[in-house]
């Protein structure tokens, strides 16, 4: 495979595992924040579940930025933009429905 080719490959892959990933997250930060300050529930299942989150952004991005060697530029644009609009977008659609 070309570079140019593999590149866009990646960059696009790294692009759709992020806004699954942005999603994700929120959803785990949510139920966590709701495990830890809510009366009546287990403060260690939601400090597992924030953790949980932190580890589902984490280990995807360094190992795109590791083993692909994304410039910070494309770190920026393909990796933190996307996962934001992920989070953003599954907010709208969540309270679309509820």
């Amino acid at each position: 495979m070309e570079k140019n080719k593999k590149y866009s490959f990646v960059r696009i892959c790294s692009v759709l595992m992020n806004l699954m990933t942005g999603a994700l997250a929120l959803i785990a930060a949510i139920i966590g924040y709701s495990f830890t300050f809510d009366a009546g529930y287990s403060t260690r299942m939601g400090i597992f579940l924030w953790f949980l989150g932190l580890l589902a952004v984490f280990f995807p991005n360094v190992s795109f930025y590791l083993v692909f060697e994304f410039r910070k530029k494309d770190v920026v644009l393909f990796q933190i933009l996307p996962m934001v609009i992920g989070a953003i977008f599954y907010f709208f659609i969540h309270k679309a429905i509820l």
